[in-house]
């Protein structure tokens, strides 16, 4: 009687056949890859907008950079300095990256040294742009921001509506085209001018 029940226990507790576990490993797959398909697909959608946050920080930091190094901001030795033709808020991006802004010999120029790496320059020296969707120029004035401080405002031309949401989303935690530090003209327009508010000017 008990060898009886024991082998009936036996039996119950044998376990899934191969059959059954090819089944459950099979249906496990495609849940973690349909998982990994939605995850994956959104982590790829904010990629390129984090690259823009990231983007905008370094020159942020090259700002300050320029600045210990230098002890005034890129646009006054630009203007100090003087550079071919009227100095502009692009000439104030390009002495970050290419040392004919700020060419001859000055003090600027004896202590320069190159703080944006990765950037397209032009040949002359005067204009960098940015590579988000088919590009356009990166250029720099300085303004008022929602602190009512004046900052150093970096705006670039002609980029994916997509990826300034996505850094907005990063930098200031939600999408507002008009708060915060990333601005831009509305949540329609495909392509389009942004600025971000960055460095405080003292």
């Amino acid at each position: 009687m008990k060898k009886t029940s024991l082998n009936n226990y036996m039996k119950k507790a044998a376990g899934y056949t191969i059959d059954q576990t090819i089944l459950i490993v099979a249906v496990i797959a495609v849940l973690i890859t349909l998982i990994i398909a939605s995850v994956g697909w959104d982590l790829l959608n904010r990629t390129s907008g984090t690259k823009l946050a990231s983007y905008l920080k370094q020159i942020e930091e090259s700002n300050g950079g320029f600045y210990a190094r230098q002890g005034v901001w890129p646009h006054i030795a630009v203007d100090d300095a003087g550079v071919i033709g009227t100095p502009s808020g692009e000439h104030y991006i390009a002495v970050l990256a290419a040392q004919d802004s700020v060419s001859g010999t000055n003090q600027y120029n004896e202590r320069w040294k190159p703080l944006l790496s990765g950037f397209d320059v032009s040949s002359n020296g005067e204009q960098v742009s940015h590579q988000f969707g088919s590009g356009g120029v990166i250029s720099q004035q300085t303004g008022t921001c929602d602190d009512g401080k004046t900052h150093l405002i970096i705006t670039m031309e002609d980029v994916p509506l997509t990826e300034i949401t996505n850094a907005d989303e990063t930098i200031d935690g939600e999408i507002d085209e008009s708060a915060g530090r990333v601005q831009y003209t509305d949540l329609v327009t495909d392509i389009q001018d942004m600025t971000y508010c960055a460095n405080l000017l003292n």
